[in-house]
């Protein structure tokens, strides 16, 4: 069944890229397992900490119906309170991830799960 995905997929980067250098059938398995390589090593945590787990990439993307919910617990913004140097705290969650990140409802949510952070 995967090899039936895989070349279905490659019939519809042909169709996407008609006048562009096309990659053969072989060239793109082996630039899609490059790069599902690289998305697993990203997936990955060096050593386990304390608290919930980090939500995994490939659980962001996919479409679980993510939900918002409200929480009496003020926490920092997954997405915007990152590596900003500052609190941003929210008291709203996604109760469909395992971390339940908590993120802003109007921009931080939607943008946490359709953003990777990475070059494909």
């Amino acid at each position: 069944m995967f090899e039936i995905t895989q070349t279905n997929a490659h019939i519809l980067y042909t169709l996407s890229h008609p006048n562009q250098n096309r990659l053969s059938l072989l060239q793109f398995k082996q630039t899609l397992v490059d790069k599902l390589t690289r998305l697993s090593i990203l997936t990955k945590t060096e050593a386990r900490q304390p608290g919930r787990p980090a939500t995994s990439l490939i659980e962001r993307f996919t479409g679980n119906k993510h939900l918002i919910r409200h929480s009496p617990n003020h926490t920092n913004c997954e997405y915007c309170g990152k590596g900003s140097g500052s609190r941003k705290r929210t008291n709203f969650f996604c109760i469909r991830c395992s971390s339940h990140p908590h993120l802003h409802p109007k921009n931080c949510f939607e943008q946490f799960h359709l953003e990777a952070n990475i070059e494909l």
